[in-house]
C-alpha cells in the first residue's frame, strides 16, 4: 500500500492505529507494545518511533523516550519531535539541551506557519508558539538567567495573551530579579486567567 508515494506496511498501519487508540486512552504500555510491533515491521517510518518515544515520556521513562525521539528526528526533523524531545530534557533538568531544542522547534513552527498561510494543517500556531516560549522561559529561569526568561515569556504573551503560564513564569523571574511590583502584577494576571500556582505564590507574598 502506498501513501503519498511511500510504500506502507499494512500490518504496521494496523499496529499504529491500535497504538494511537491506546495512547488516546492513556494506556501507554499497550501503546508502546503496538508501536514496537509497527517498528519491527517498518523501521523507516518515523511516526511509530516518535509515538513510542512520546509514550515513554508519559510514563516518565525519559531516557528511553530520548532514544526514540532522536531516532525519529533523524528521519523527520519537524517541530513536534524537537518540542517533545526538548520537554524530556527539561524534565531531566538538562536545561541547555532543552533550550537548544526548544529554539529549533520554535524556528520550525514559524517556518511551517509562514508556508501554511491559510492554515490547511489546522495547527493553532499562536498557542503552540506561546507554549514553546513558555518552556524556553522556564528553562532560562532554572538557569537563573532572568532577563532571557522575561524576554521569552513576554514573546509568549504576545503570541497568546490568554495563556497564563507565561505571566506566571515572567512574574517569578521579576520577583527573583527584585522587581516585586512587576512580579506581583504578572502573578495576579496569571491567577486571573486560572493559574492556581500563581495564586498560591501570591498568597505567600
Amino acid at each position: 500500500m502506498k501513501i503519498f508515494g511511500r510504500e506502507i506496511n499494512e500490518n504496521a498501519m494496523i499496529d499504529i492505529t491500535q497504538g494511537d487508540l491506546a495512547y488516546s486512552r492513556d494506556d501507554f504500555n499497550i501503546a508502546i507494545s503496538k508501536y514496537t510491533n509497527a517498528i519491527s515491521l517498518d523501521s523507516s517510518n518515523y511516526y511509530p518511533i516518535m509515538k513510542r518515544g512520546m509514550s515513554y515520556k508519559m510514563i516518565k521513562e525519559y531516557d528511553k523516550a530520548i532514544v526514540d525521539l532522536l531516532k525519529s528526528k533523524n528521519i523527520n526533523n519537524d517541530f513536534r519531535i524537537n518540542q517533545v524531545l526538548a520537554e524530556c530534557y527539561l524534565l531531566k533538568n538538562e536545561f541547555l539541551n532543552a533550550i537548544n531544542l526548544f529554539e529549533i522547534a520554535l524556528d520550525k513552527i514559524k517556518e511551517e506557519e509562514s508556508i501554511d498561510s491559510i492554515n490547511v494543517l489546522g495547527v493553532d500556531y499562536a498557542s503552540t508558539k506561546s507554549r514553546l516560549l513558555n518552556n524556553l522561559a522556564l528553562s532560562y529561569l532554572k538557569l537563573n538567567q532572568f532577563d532571557k526568561a522575561i524576554s521569552n515569556a513576554t514573546s509568549g504573551i504576545i503570541a497568546n495573551p490568554n495563556y497564563p503560564n507565561n505571566y506566571g513564569i515572567r512574574g517569578i523571574a521579576y520577583l527573583q530579579s527584585g522587581e516585586i511590583a512587576k512580579g506581583k502584577s504578572d502573578l495576579q494576571k496569571a491567577a486571573d486567567l486560572g493559574d492556581a500556582r500563581s495564586q498560591m505564590l501570591l498568597n505567600q507574598l
